[in-house]
């Protein structure tokens, strides 16, 4: 019996070691399965992450190299078109081709959204604005700035490149800055336009939307550019000017006036519009200068000189012929139109209280002429100036302070004898 309940024992305790182990088996491998679940959880979001990292890095890098390009092709475009913007630049001949030739560049080589461009007025001690990019016409139109007053008075007057930052936080600007006067101007860089000490005016840049970082290096060499050009184009126009105007009156000179009837002749076959030619002459002109004095004589010139530029229309030419005389082209003018012109300048001349106009033979100052239009009076310019003389020696004949439009001469049937 007791070797029973032995062997039982055994057996009750064999049972017990291998539930023990089957379940400590099972615990075991439970835990196991946990630990690997976690480990590989954790290496997969490793995995996730680095790839995911990676996939910032890949857009961030497809990003650089997509801004490269880009910068690369602006770049390769400046090469390609800024020589000939120089050379545009530098062969203009007029200041208003040169402004926009300016803007133009500037607009080129820096990304803003307004660019102006403001000349130096010496006489007003102020800057005007001439050109602008980006800035309504009622915004810019007749703006001016004090010289030495705001960001674009200041760079004037020290002649110095400045940045908005540099001018807000300068201490030696603060009363610049006060008294500065609201323009609507933006204004991130400006610099001054200098050519032999001699300020032409300030070249102002608003927002730059893109920037490269060498948006100073850029405005300055613009502005050093754009001195020379300024310069140059300043010069031809007073050679230009003295070559063409009469000193005396500033009106246009014979030659300048001949080159022009030459033009307008050609033009009016090509797109057969008529041409007129007014000429006429002050009368009495030597009574005068006997009377008052040759200096007086010039003064009078001068001030029927502005009274009939002041009344001619700009498409225009009005010149002084020589002496007293006076010629003025009128382009795409029938002779109807002509004749309104010239007896509307007569009456105002006549009519003008002009110095000693008493003294004179018809008691005011007053002028004779004649019209003339091409192709009907004559088939070239100078015949149709002829004309036009024709017409003021008949003024004069019929008693002067008169306009006549030249006639032909009337032929008459001859009567032959024995008719």
């Amino acid at each position: 019996m007791s070797g029973e309940i032995g062997g039982l024992v055994v057996v009750v305790i064999l049972a017990g070691s291998v539930a023990a182990f089957v379940v400590g088996t099972i615990i075991g491998r439970k835990k196991g399965a946990t630990e690997v679940a976690q480990s590989y959880t954790h290496d997969l979001k490793k995995v996730e992450a680095r790839l995911a990292s990676e996939g910032s890095f890949r857009k961030a890098l497809q990003n650089e190299i997509d801004w490269l390009k880009k910068e690369n092709e602006r770049y390769i475009h400046l090469f390609v078109t800024f020589p000939e913007a120089v050379k545009r630049l530098n062969s203009t001949q007029s200041v208003d081709e040169v402004s926009s030739a300016i803007v133009r560049l500037a607009k080129m080589l820096i990304d803003a959204d307004e660019i102006s461009l403001f000349f130096h007025r010496e006489a007003e001690n102020e800057l005007r604005i001439s050109l602008a990019f980006g800035i309504k016409r009622e915004q810019a139109e007749g703006l001016r700035v004090p010289f030495g007053e705001g960001m674009i008075g200041t760079v004037a007057e020290t002649r110095f490149l400045l940045s908005e930052s540099e001018y807000r936080t300068n201490p030696e600007y603060v009363e610049k800055r006060a008294r500065a006067r609201e323009t609507r101007i933006v204004s991130t860089y400006a610099a001054p336009i200098v050519c032999k000490e001699k300020l032409y005016g300030v070249l102002n840049i608003g927002n730059i939307k893109n920037r490269t970082g060498n948006e100073r290096k850029f405005l300055a060499m613009i502005a050093d550019l754009a001195a020379v050009s300024l310069e140059n184009a300043l010069t031809l126009s007073g050679t230009r000017t003295e070559a063409t105007t009469d000193p005396l009156t500033s009106l246009y000179n014979r030659r300048y006036f001949q080159e022009r009837l030459v033009e307008e002749v050609q033009r009016s076959r090509t797109y057969n519009v008529p041409l007129s030619v007014f000429m006429m002459d002050i009368d009495n002109f030597k009574h005068y200068n006997d009377n008052n004095g040759h200096p007086e004589g010039d003064r009078l010139l001068k001030a029927v000189s502005k009274l009939i530029r002041d009344n001619t229309r700009k498409t225009s030419i009005v010149a002084r012929y020589g002496g007293e005389e006076f010629i003025v082209l009128l382009p795409d003018t029938p002779k109807e139109g002509a004749m309104a012109y010239a007896e509307k300048m007569r009456s105002l001349i006549s009519g003008a209280d002009l110095p000693n106009g008493e003294k004179q033979p018809l008691r005011c100052i007053s002028v004779s002429g004649g019209v003339a239009t091409f192709p009907f009076d004559g088939d070239s310019g100078d015949e149709i100036v002829r004309r036009a003389d024709e017409g003021l020696y008949q003024s004069k004949d019929r008693g002067r302070n008169r306009v006549t439009p030249y006639e032909p001469p009337a032929f008459h049937k001859m009567t032959l004898p024995g008719d």
